[in-house]
């Protein structure tokens, strides 16, 4: 925060370095394993912490397992996030 008003933070260009790394690892192992998996480093997800408050994450690299959200359409899958399923999906923030 700012003189009281939230703001966007920019990442350094070390962690973005490192980011893409794991993002490339990622998507390395997805192909050659022929993982059912999306590997994305523009995903956003919404959490809910245990007194119910809402928060929503911009992680740096998400993998998510296409079973899980093929049939769901953008805000269904929002939904599926917001019903708590978030940890079913295996999801990491790194």
């Amino acid at each position: 925060m700012v003189n009281g008003e939230r703001v966007q933070l920019i990442a350094t260009r070390a962690h973005n370095d490192g980011a893409d790394f794991i993002y490339g690892a990622l998507q390395d192992k997805v192909r050659r394993d022929l993982l059912n998996c999306k590997v994305s480093r523009f995903a956003s997800v919404r959490t809910r912490r245990d007194d119910g408050l809402v928060q929503g994450r911009k992680p740096d690299v998400s993998v998510v397992d296409t079973s899980r959200r093929a049939n769901l359409s953008m805000l269904s899958y929002a939904r599926f996030l917001d019903r708590g399923h978030l940890g079913q999906l295996k999801t990491k923030t790194v």
